[in-house]
């Protein structure tokens, strides 16, 4: 008897264990300001044609565009726990139109004539997605 007990506690605590582990963290909220700081400074490292600095500057306005696309999908999902059409309607429009910039943004940024090149154009979509951050 004592064995049966001690296995069922030994396999609630281990469940326990791996339901914390795979909980998802919460990406960082992502501010207009913010984003709008870093477009600023890709657009003024562009400016000086440094490679470099320019991927640099690129990885954090990547990087921040994947946490604004990761938060609009949780509150997707929060919206459709809470049976909230509305809401869940209102961001799914909004991703599918950041993801679409993402995709415009992305391709400018990889052109195999770098960045400096496609400067205005990835200044345009990276305001159009800015405007989307809720």
């Amino acid at each position: 008897m004592k064995r049966i007990l001690l296995a069922c506690c030994m396999l609630a605590a281990s469940c326990t264990l791996t339901y914390a582990q795979s909980a998802t963290p919460q990406p960082p909220v992502v501010t207009k300001a913010q984003f709008t700081s870093q477009v600023t400074a890709l657009n003024t490292v562009l400016t000086t044609n440094n490679t470099e600095a320019a991927n640099a500057k690129w990885e954090d306005v990547h990087r921040t565009m994947i946490n604004e696309l990761t938060v609009i999908k949780y509150k997707m999902r929060d919206a459709q726990e809470a049976k909230n059409e509305t809401e869940m309607k209102k961001y799914t429009e909004v991703m599918i139109k950041q993801r679409n910039v993402y995709s415009e943004v992305l391709k400018l940024a990889r052109d195999e004539k770098g960045m400096a090149p496609n400067k205005t154009q990835i200044n345009e979509k990276l305001k159009e997605f800015g405007n989307m951050i809720l």
